[in-house]
Protein backbone atom coordinates (compact mmCIF):
# COMPACT_ATOMS: atom_id res chain seq x y z
CA UNK A 1 0.00 0.00 0.00
CA UNK A 2 2.74 2.37 0.89
CA UNK A 3 4.64 1.62 -2.56
CA UNK A 4 1.42 2.84 -3.99
CA UNK A 5 1.22 6.11 -2.58
CA UNK A 6 4.54 7.02 -3.22
CA UNK A 7 3.94 6.15 -6.88
CA UNK A 8 1.06 8.30 -6.93
CA UNK A 9 2.64 11.04 -5.11
CA UNK A 10 5.70 11.21 -7.86
CA UNK A 11 2.63 11.28 -10.84
CA UNK A 12 1.42 14.15 -8.96
CA UNK A 13 4.78 15.98 -8.86
CA UNK A 14 5.30 15.01 -12.61
CA UNK A 15 1.91 15.74 -13.80
CA UNK A 16 2.55 19.58 -11.91
CA UNK A 17 5.74 19.86 -13.67
CA UNK A 18 4.58 19.63 -16.85
CA UNK A 19 2.01 21.92 -16.63
CA UNK A 20 4.37 24.72 -15.02
CA UNK A 21 6.42 24.07 -18.21
CA UNK A 22 3.52 24.36 -20.35
CA UNK A 23 2.50 27.42 -18.89
CA UNK A 24 5.81 29.11 -18.98
CA UNK A 25 6.30 27.58 -22.57
CA UNK A 26 2.62 29.55 -23.70
CA UNK A 27 3.66 32.72 -21.93
CA UNK A 28 6.94 33.21 -23.86
CA UNK A 29 5.42 32.89 -27.03
CA UNK A 30 3.85 36.16 -26.25
CA UNK A 31 7.30 37.40 -25.27
CA UNK A 32 6.95 40.37 -23.19
CA UNK A 33 3.91 39.41 -21.18
CA UNK A 34 2.84 42.79 -20.37
CA UNK A 35 -0.53 43.96 -20.88
CA UNK A 36 -3.38 47.14 -20.89
CA UNK A 37 -6.13 46.61 -18.87
CA UNK A 38 -9.08 47.79 -20.85
CA UNK A 39 -7.80 46.56 -23.79
CA UNK A 40 -9.47 44.44 -26.33
CA UNK A 41 -6.84 41.86 -27.95
CA UNK A 42 -7.04 40.19 -31.46
CA UNK A 43 -5.83 37.32 -32.52
CA UNK A 44 -1.33 37.16 -33.21
CA UNK A 45 -0.97 37.55 -36.59
CA UNK A 46 0.40 34.72 -38.48
CA UNK A 47 1.88 36.63 -42.00
CA UNK A 48 5.24 37.44 -39.73
CA UNK A 49 6.65 34.15 -39.32
CA UNK A 50 9.12 34.72 -41.74
CA UNK A 51 10.92 37.00 -40.06
CA UNK A 52 13.58 35.90 -37.66
CA UNK A 53 16.61 37.17 -35.57
CA UNK A 54 13.71 40.13 -34.10
CA UNK A 55 15.12 42.43 -31.86
CA UNK A 56 13.99 45.70 -30.09
CA UNK A 57 15.44 49.26 -31.50
CA UNK A 58 13.43 50.90 -27.98
CA UNK A 59 12.36 49.27 -25.26
CA UNK A 60 10.58 46.28 -25.12
CA UNK A 61 7.08 47.00 -24.48
CA UNK A 62 5.23 43.90 -24.90
CA UNK A 63 1.58 44.30 -25.81
CA UNK A 64 1.66 47.51 -23.61
CA UNK A 65 -0.45 49.81 -25.57
CA UNK A 66 0.61 53.32 -23.73
CA UNK A 67 3.79 53.23 -25.29
CA UNK A 68 5.18 52.51 -28.93
CA UNK A 69 8.08 50.15 -29.75
CA UNK A 70 10.44 49.54 -32.54
CA UNK A 71 11.66 45.99 -33.47
CA UNK A 72 14.31 45.64 -36.32
CA UNK A 73 14.61 42.05 -37.99
CA UNK A 74 15.27 40.17 -41.22
CA UNK A 75 13.26 38.60 -43.79
CA UNK A 76 13.21 34.96 -44.63
CA UNK A 77 16.33 35.85 -47.82
CA UNK A 78 18.44 37.37 -45.06
CA UNK A 79 17.53 40.79 -46.07
CA UNK A 80 17.94 43.12 -43.02
CA UNK A 81 18.16 45.05 -41.07
CA UNK A 82 14.59 45.83 -41.35
CA UNK A 83 12.13 48.05 -39.26
CA UNK A 84 8.45 48.13 -37.95
CA UNK A 85 7.18 50.96 -35.66
CA UNK A 86 3.58 50.08 -33.63
CA UNK A 87 1.04 52.30 -35.81
CA UNK A 88 -2.64 53.15 -35.60
CA UNK A 89 -4.95 51.02 -37.89
CA UNK A 90 -7.44 53.53 -36.81
CA UNK A 91 -8.40 55.69 -34.39
CA UNK A 92 -9.38 53.54 -31.29
CA UNK A 93 -7.11 50.48 -32.78
CA UNK A 94 -3.01 50.25 -32.42
CA UNK A 95 -0.85 47.36 -34.66
CA UNK A 96 1.81 45.78 -32.30
CA UNK A 97 5.12 44.39 -32.85
CA UNK A 98 7.04 42.51 -30.09
CA UNK A 99 9.84 39.75 -30.59
CA UNK A 100 9.20 35.88 -29.36
CA UNK A 101 12.02 35.59 -27.29
CA UNK A 102 11.65 31.69 -27.46
CA UNK A 103 12.09 31.94 -31.31
CA UNK A 104 13.58 35.53 -32.19
CA UNK A 105 9.93 35.55 -34.63
CA UNK A 106 8.06 38.55 -35.15
CA UNK A 107 4.78 38.53 -33.40
CA UNK A 108 2.14 41.12 -34.65
CA UNK A 109 -1.53 41.49 -32.84
CA UNK A 110 -4.08 44.24 -33.44
CA UNK A 111 -5.49 45.90 -30.33
CA UNK A 112 -8.04 47.96 -29.65
CA UNK A 113 -7.54 50.71 -27.36
CA UNK A 114 -9.01 51.05 -23.55
CA UNK A 115 -12.65 53.46 -23.29
CA UNK A 116 -12.36 56.75 -23.26
CA UNK A 117 -8.88 56.04 -25.07
CA UNK A 118 -7.70 57.01 -29.26
CA UNK A 119 -4.50 55.89 -31.10
CA UNK A 120 -2.13 58.64 -31.76
CA UNK A 121 1.12 57.83 -33.46
CA UNK A 122 0.72 53.70 -32.17
CA UNK A 123 0.46 55.01 -28.68
CA UNK A 124 -3.23 54.75 -26.90
CA UNK A 125 -3.44 58.09 -25.35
Amino acid sequence: MKKKSVKTMWIVILIILLLLIAIVGIMSLTGNTVYTTGASYGKIASEYNQYSDCSYVSEDTGWEVDEQATISYYDVGGDGPKYLSDYCEDSRTVRKYLCDGASGLVRSRAVVCPTYKTCVDGVCM
